[in-house]
């Protein structure tokens, strides 16, 4: 199973949160669990379609499910960027996520 975005996208930021940090995890189910380590910026995913979100963040996949993404203080947060982008838009932790909420996404 690879996870990763299509296009290669660049390590921006690297830091340790000392609160709670809530993203959004994207995925299909059937090739991409919703427990994984590519996560989202809420604002960034709100009201976008699955076609919308696989273009938006150069997806290998179109994303049909979405879960709330919690990740615990003190665990190492990622901050990358696709190419179009000069802002994080993609999010890698290593652990301490609490994943909730599962909720389908509009196809298109």
């Amino acid at each position: 199973m690879n996870d990763q975005p299509s296009a290669k996208p660049r390590l921006i930021l690297e830091y340790i949160p000392d609160q709670a940090t809530h993203l959004v995890r994207l995925y299909d189910k059937e090739n991409h669990p919703m427990e994984d380590k590519w996560l989202f910026p809420p604002e960034l995913v709100k009201g976008k379609t699955g076609k919308q979100l696989r273009d938006y963040f150069c997806l290998p996949y179109t994303p049909t499910f979405a879960c709330d993404a919690v990740v615990q203080p003190e665990h190492k947060i990622y901050g990358w960027a696709t190419p179009s982008s000069k802002r994080p838009n993609i999010f890698e932790t290593t652990g301490g996520v609490t994943f909730s909420n599962e909720r389908p996404i509009a196809a298109s």
